[in-house]
């Protein structure tokens, strides 16, 4: 097609308009500077080097026929137009670092310096041209090379794609190797804006286009799930880090043949590979019906014409591509229907992705997730000097977006562009080995195993707690050893002396209560515990440990509907309320429906996204929970004591609802010689209440939601406003944070008052089916983490097929250990679907997303940091199940907003 050019204003491309309109939001992003540096070193074969007047010349000769470079846009009361400008293209300029001590590292500089200046610029992209071209000459023989040219290539966004950037350094080339005295260059074919312009409005115009919003609408029908990707797209300012994997010529050609062999191309596989480790760490979506499928973003060419794949322009499109992941498919299966899938999105690949994300409704579909395949040929020939191009310009960092670039000698670079911060490059390359690893696996994706016996160890051993003791005390020998200790209980403030029940005194009534349940029960059967919350509460529930029957809260506060349900599924025999004990049916032989041998309590999940369930807590579990704080957090409490440890009572303020199992946390402090505080729903409500509560009590531990020890900070309530107590400027010593998400501000509050000696915080994580406390750390300068296991535990995080994830990647939470329930009463199907034995350890699935990040500076122990619900399509291999309790939103990324629990909210910590 001749060479064509016309002064007229044109009508953007709908590719263009999706730049033209991006750049105009966000006017100071550097992003939409692209392009590359043309490295070019000189050989043996090829004589002295680059001829860096003759490059020079050359890319001259490129700027006059290439239109698209000498494109200028202006606004108009229509919108954006743009013209080809006609003067005469100049020769680039030429700097020479020749005589630099470190000529590559100015370079770097100078190509840092430039990117700037054009995002500076360009953000207009109305004032003059939009590319930059600059040789760097870096002189000859540095470190034994010889000469050595970069040709810096930069460009708005607006003007040129990926494709593009490759046609107008081969066509640069070939003008080299003819003005060197090689073979002339052929004639120009590229096409003229306009006729780039004409096709693009002769499509949206007509029928194809129609048709393809069709199948668009189709193909996303229902839409896809995109829950998390947006947060995988870092903004303007950004740094990022390009990590990459080279697959040798060798592996590339095994590859090809393996993908030939089932009438493949070798890229259907890589997309394949990289679909299945989606799948695997838990970033891929879900249908409605559950069912596993890849949507990856890919830029399709959206060239259908000879005359466009030979013209460089804007033409880029993306479009996402939608297939399921069936986990029982081999790579190669699942190659072939993504081969399916792409075939039929390369037919409708002029559908513009802007209008597409628009009527979608978000631009999620387009982002975050993708594939980008730089399939065409880099080949570069200067005259017998081979060119490399480089990338130093691109689009914002997308952590998870997998670039795949051909390489000069055979084989393929896989790439991942990533913000340091959040994706380390050791991180990321460790990902591109996975999806190396995966390219080459055999068998279904399910049973495809990564990681090597050292590496499941390794993680074993950093994320287990402490062993425990083999002898701990019984909860007969602390209960018992109340009559001689001086634990008390106070029901709310102390002013109200007659309600304290002193060592001997509380003993003494737990005897009483004891023998009452006694009286009417035998070993092992449910007693239900009918009181206001309070010392006659507390005590009960001693009396019914003490005398080895099994504790059901029916919570004053709830309604009756799920006081009666509870008390009808539990198999309650009787029921101890203020006027004594009841039994529930006088016709029944006592002991008929015993539960479980050995059981502490019954404690009911919330039933929010069901029919409440009875988790069944062993004694030894409860035994092993206060054992584990004898050897962290009570010491560490008692040590900040306003009369240290020298016998002087510890005060503990009891915040919670018997319902909720951190009320057994807080009362366990009794055993401790503290004095426990249980104050009332209505003094907990009221910021004002609690502050003089806590003072007129001197309470030294708060163990309390985020959201009470967040109010209570926010309204001045922890404040000790004369600094005379010693605390560090807080009313109290320590606290422990537990129940709900712990917010950042929250977290960064209470880490400035830790440090000094005087006050520490503690967030504490524990489903009910583990026992109030499974996961603790102390509150430290960073971000929120809910720590590493309490003594005895163990935790695992496991991908969806049941292996164990390496560091800073997301799993699902297994916890296993003396603290894990036996299960929920009378539910086998749901006991078997979130509890199972391995190694002869009895293992909970919490259903809980969390990723293991090491410490950085490597002097001390890594934590767990949670991140959400896993979903209905994390099916682990470890149970073969759905996780337990919810169905929340999609497997979120670990980019995904973290809500850094602390305990479990359904209802216990």
């Amino acid at each position: 097609m001749p060479h064509q050019s016309s002064p007229s204003l044109l009508p953007l491309t709908a590719a263009q308009r999706g730049i033209w309109n991006a750049q105009q939001l966000d006017p100071t992003s550097p992003y939409y500077v692209v392009g590359e540096v043309l490295e070019l070193r000189g050989t043996p074969e090829a004589g002295s080097g680059t001829d860096t007047d003759l490059l020079a010349e050359a890319l001259r000769l490129t700027v006059d026929e290439a239109e698209t470079l000498r494109l200028r846009f202006t606004e108009t009361t229509d919108g954006p137009r743009q013209y080809v400008d006609e003067t005469p293209a100049e020769t680039p300029e030429i700097l020479d670092l020749s005589d630099s001590p470190d000529p590559r590292l100015t370079a770097m500089a100078v190509i840092d310096a430039e990117k700037a200046a054009c995002g500076e610029r360009w953000r207009t992209m109305t004032t003059g041209p939009l590319f930059r071209y600059l040789v760097l000459n870096l002189g000859g023989q540095h470190g034994g090379e010889h000469s050595e040219v970069w040709c810096i290539q930069l460009y708005h966004h607006i003007i040129v794609d990926g494709y593009s950037a490759a046609l107008l350094t081969r066509r640069t080339a070939a003008h080299y190797t003819a003005l060197a005295g090689g073979r002339p260059a052929r004639k120009n074919r590229f096409a003229s804006v306009r006729e780039v312009v004409e096709a693009d409005v002769a499509y949206l115009s007509g029928p194809d286009h129609a048709a393809d919003r069709g199948y668009w609408r189709d193909r996303l029908s229902p839409t896809p799930d995109t829950s998390g990707r947006e947060d995988l797209v870092h903004g303007a300012g950004t740094a990022s880090i390009t990590t990459s994997l080279r697959l040798g010529a060798a592996d590339v050609d095994e590859l090809k043949a393996r993908a030939e062999a089932h009438g493949l191309v070798w890229s259907d596989l890589v997309i394949a590979a990289y679909a299945a480790w989606l799948r695997k760490l838990g970033f891929a979506g879900s249908t409605d019906d559950g069912q596993c499928e890849a949507l990856i973003a890919l830029p399709m060419m959206a060239r259908t014409s000879g005359p466009l794949r030979r013209t460089p322009a804007m033409l880029v499109n993306m479009l996402p591509l939608r297939f399921p992941v069936d986990p029982h498919a081999t790579v190669t299966d699942l190659a072939a229907v993504a081969r399916e899938s792409l075939d039929a999105v390369r037919a409708h690949q002029r559908f513009p992705g802007s209008e597409l994300a628009r009527e979608l409704g978000t631009p999620a579909v387009l982002h975050g997730i993708g594939v980008n395949l730089k399939t065409f040929d880099f080949t570069l020939d200067f005259h017998g000097i081979p060119g490399v191009l480089r990338n130093v310009a691109g689009g914002p960092p997308e952590d998870l977006v997998l670039v795949v670039t051909p390489a000069a000698d055979g084989g393929v670079d896989l790439a991942f562009e990533t913000d340091p911060h959040s994706v380390s490059a050791a991180t990321a390359f460790r990902r591109l080995e996975d999806i190396r690893a995966l390219l080459t696996a055999d068998g279904p994706l399910r049973g495809i195993r990564l990681r090597t016996a050292e590496a499941i160890e390794s993680a074993a051993r950093e994320r287990r707690g402490v062993t425990l003791p083999d002898q701990r005390p019984s909860l007969d020998e602390l209960i018992d050893g109340l009559a001689t200790g001086t634990g008390r209980l106070v029901h709310g403030s102390a002013a109200a002396d007659h309600t304290a029940l002193d060592g001997p005194t509380l003993s003494a009534r737990i005897g009483e209560l004891s023998d009452l349940v006694t009286r009417y029960t035998h070993h092992d059967e449910v007693i239900a515990l009918d009181l206001p919350k309070g010392v006659d509460l507390a005590a009960a529930l001693l009396a019914t440990w003490r005398a080895h029957r099994v504790a059901v809260v029916l919570d004053r506060e709830h309604p009756q509907a799920r006081r009666e349900q509870i008390l009808a599924d539990s198999g309650a025999v009787a029921v101890l309320d203020d006027t004594g004990v009841h039994p529930i049916d006088t016709t029944r032989p006592v002991g008929t429906s015993p539960v479980v041998t050995g059981l502490a309590y019954l404690l009911y999940t919330s039933g929010t996204t069901g029919t409440p369930k009875g988790v069944q807590v062993p004694r030894s579990a409860v035994e092993a929970l206060f054992a584990g704080h004898r050897s962290t957090l009570y010491p560490d409490a008692w040590s900040r004591a306003r009369g240290g440890t020298d016998g002087a009572s510890l005060h503990v303020a009891h915040t919670a609802s018997f319902s909720f199992d951190a009320a057994i946390d807080q009362l366990s402090w009794i055993f401790t010689g503290a004095t426990v505080h249980l104050y009332s729903t209505e003094t907990v409500g009221d910021p004002a209440l609690m502050r003089a509560a806590l003072i007129s009590d001197t309470i030294d531990v708060l163990d309390a939601t985020p959201s009470l020890a967040g109010a209570l900070i926010d309204s001045g309530t922890l404040d000790d406003t004369d600094g005379t107590d010693g605390t560090n400027g807080t009313v109290v010593s320590t606290v422990i944070l537990g129940g709900e998400a712990v917010p950042q501000s929250l977290w960064d509050r209470l880490s400035e008052l830790s440090t000094g000696s005087s006050f520490a915080a503690w967030n504490v994580y524990g489903p009910t089916e583990t026992t109030v406390d499974a996961l603790a750390t102390r509150v430290t300068d960073g971000p929120v983490t809910i720590g590493v296991p309490v003594p005895g535990m163990t935790a695992e995080i496991l991908d969806a097929d049941g292996e164990v994830v390496p560091d800073n990647e997301v799993g699902e939470l297994y916890l296993s250990g003396p603290q894990v329930a036996l299960g929920y009463h009378g539910r086998p199907e749901q006991t078997a679907a979130a509890f199972d034995v391995t190694d002869s350890r009895r293992r909970y699935r919490t259903g809980d997303l969390v990723t293991w990040v090491p410490a950085a500076d490597g002097s001390r122990r890594g934590s767990h940091h949670f991140l959400g619900r896993a979903t209905s399509n994390w099916r682990s291999g470890a149970t073969g199940s759905s996780p337990p309790k919810s169905k929340p939103r999609c497997c979120p990324s670990h980019r995904s907003p973290v809500r850094p629990w602390g305990r479990s909210a359904t209802p216990a910590r």
